[in-house]
């Protein structure tokens, strides 16, 4: 799955690259098949091998990707090639949905009345009583006078 996100990496950076030298026609291409090597890998269940091939070119330098370590801990934790900015203008969007998501699900969450102790049903025979009486207790025969 990584090759197949390095291809697509590559693919993307190869469209930007034209873009950034001002050959728009070859940009156009690229992104022309581009779509159609997503649309192939779409129609082999996520599989690149076919797809690959259609983007005529040699495969991407898959070492160079594994090189790329993400940052340490101190580290900004983001990609260097969006500002600072707007990753914070984005994970503070994120952090806003989150916490709405977690009032959601509490606003949403049953109210009913706090259940009381349950009562014994009369009409169910209950446990207890002398083996064999069904658990219904019997006040002692009177004695005759």
């Amino acid at each position: 799955q990584s090759c197949d996100r390095g291809a697509a990496a590559w693919l993307t950076a190869g469209i930007w690259d034209c873009l950034m030298k001002g050959r728009t026609e070859e940009a156009r291409a690229r992104a022309a098949l581009a779509t159609a090597c997503y649309d192939q890998q779409s129609c082999d269940r996520g599989g690149w091998l076919l797809a690959a091939e259609l983007t005529l070119e040699p495969p991407p330098p898959y070492s160079s990707f594994s090189s790329h370590n993400p940052p340490d801990q101190w580290e900004t934790q983001h990609t260097r090639l969006v500002d600072d900015r707007w990753c914070e203008l984005f994970m503070a969007k994120l952090k806003d949905l989150a916490e709405f998501q977690e009032k959601k699900l509490k606003l949403a969450a049953p109210r009913g009345k706090k259940e009381e102790p349950s009562k014994p049903d009369p009409k169910k025979k209950g446990k207890g009583g002398r083996k064999g009486d069904g658990g219904e207790t019997t006040a002692p025969p009177s004695s005759p006078q």
